[in-house]
């Protein structure tokens, strides 16, 4: 059973349940008070007449009349034929035993306890509906049962008159209502509608129905988390893609910086073992073989190093930024010597960071020779720090050939060269180890480049107060 349907049939359900229940006390509640009403105006008139017949009944004892049935009936008579009594409903006892009664007889079992308590009931005669009320008359020789009835018929008639009108009236009001009901629940459902027609699109393979609805109850709660979890899906599965691309590449490239220095070894040990040559080509065989031994030593490394930091847990201690520059540069040294270059450093002394040392060491050793490999030969690389508040700008900036925009995203990437043909000894990680270690430190490597200008390579650091 649909939701709309568990809705309509239950909002409905309640509603009968509660009209019938309302309308059935509030008839209750009338005809109870039509009752109360009729019985305090029919024993008011009974007084009446009861003090009439009494007081005929006490005079004509003191005039010696005898009090016996026939003076008892005779009375009852001569007051119905004045008008002082009603024609009908009507009993006179003496002594328990009837007698007077009206045309119309009524039998009664009320019981009587002291002689000034008035009893009244409501009983069924003839299909009709009759108030009872009786109450005894003492005489100084018998005890009278005085008893008058009132036809009430017409509060029961009206009573049900009522329950049928009701009857219809509910009919009607819960036919309008649940229409009403209906369109509502559909109304409220049809959102849920959509939310499942997203889901299957979902288990489909598609992630990009957004669901927009307006509103700021329960409902659309739910729809903005459900955008939120789609968003959140669509952007892990894209990652994983991402992943798995540039898993695929790096084996690739992995592959290519592997095939290279290994061809170049295996084929100058071919020529040594088929060759006889003299000791100079022998040394210049061999030299190519040291050198991309050694390509191949850095490429492991650099491998490992970037597979640690992967799983790296760091613990941040102050460190003054001016002596991790300077160890960033004397380990760079040879290096520097090597290009007939100059490193410029600008920083203040006393600023200290927040951050990992030999981390940070390794960051700048890596943008430092990437600096040097950009620029020809005699070139200047500039290194700025830079006070900004609750962090410290490090800046390293060469004098290169530039990047062009389209290079600027990939160069992180493992083994991604914007020119192989000056590649060197590089392997093509450095970048990508560095962006780890600034991704570590919570911030990351800004690129800023100018073809024939230079690279401006930034990161910043958190300031350490204390």
């Amino acid at each position: 059973m649909k939701i709309a349907t568990k809705i309509f049939i239950s909002a409905a359900f309640i509603l009968a349940i509660a009209f019938n229940i309302g309308s059935s006390m509030f008839i209750k509640d009338n005809f109870d008070h039509s009752i109360k009403m009729y019985t305090e105006i029919s024993i008011n008139e009974y007084y009446t007449q009861k003090y009439i017949f009494k007081t005929q009944v006490n005079s004509d004892m003191l005039q010696g009349v005898s009090i016996n049935e026939r003076y008892l009936e005779n009375l009852a008579f001569d007051m119905i034929d004045k008008g002082l009594w009603h024609d009908k409903y009507n009993q006179i006892k003496l002594s328990d035993v009837e007698v007077f009664t009206t045309d119309t007889k009524i039998s009664t079992d009320l019981i009587i306890r002291k002689p000034d308590d008035i009893v009244s009931s409501v009983i069924e005669n003839d299909n009709k509906n009759i108030l009872i009320i009786s109450s005894l008359i003492i005489t100084d020789f018998d005890i009278i049962t005085f008893t008058q009835g009132v036809d009430i018929t017409h509060v029961f008639m009206e009573r049900n008159r009522q329950l049928r009108s009701m009857f219809f009236i509910s009919i009607f009001i819960i036919s309008i209502s649940s229409l009403l009901l209906f369109i509502i629940s559909k109304f409220l459902t049809s959102n849920i509608k959509k939310l499942t027609k997203a889901t299957n699109e979902m288990t489909n393979g598609c992630y990009d129905n957004e669901i927009i609805i307006k509103g700021n109850d329960e409902i659309t709660i739910l729809f903005n988390d459900f955008n939120t979890m789609i968003k959140s899906i669509k952007d892990n599965i894209q990652q994983l893609d991402n992943n798995i691309k540039n898993r695929e590449d790096f084996v690739t490239n992995f592959s290519h910086e592997l095939k290279t220095p290994m061809t170049a070894i295996i084929g100058y040990s071919e020529l040594l073992l088929r060759n006889n040559w003299a000791d100079e080509k022998v040394t210049e065989a061999a030299t190519y073989i040291f050198t991309e031994g050694k390509r191949l030593e850095l490429l492991s490394k650099k491998m490992l190093d970037l597979m640690q930091l992967d799983n790296e847990n760091i613990i941040m201690t102050p460190n003054n930024l001016i002596s991790i520059i300077n160890k960033s540069v004397d380990s760079t040294s040879v290096l520097i010597k090597d290009n007939n270059c100059n490193i410029n450093v600008e920083c203040d002394e006393l600023i200290v960071a927040q951050c990992h040392n030999q981390m940070i060491i390794a960051l700048l050793i890596n943008l430092i020779e990437n600096g040097l490999k950009a620029c020809d030969y005699c070139k200047d690389i500039d290194i700025k720090v830079e006070d900004e508040d609750n962090n410290i700008k490090i800046s390293v900036i060469d004098h290169g050939h530039g990047i062009d925009d389209e290079h600027i995203t990939l160069i992180t990437q493992p083994f991604y060269m914007v020119d192989r043909s000056r590649k060197g000894n590089s392997t093509g990680i450095g970048l990508s180890f560095a962006s780890k270690i600034a991704l570590l430190h919570n911030t990351d490597l800004n690129f800023e480049s100018k073809i024939d200008h230079g690279t401006c390579v930034s990161f910043r650091l958190k300031k350490y107060y204390e």
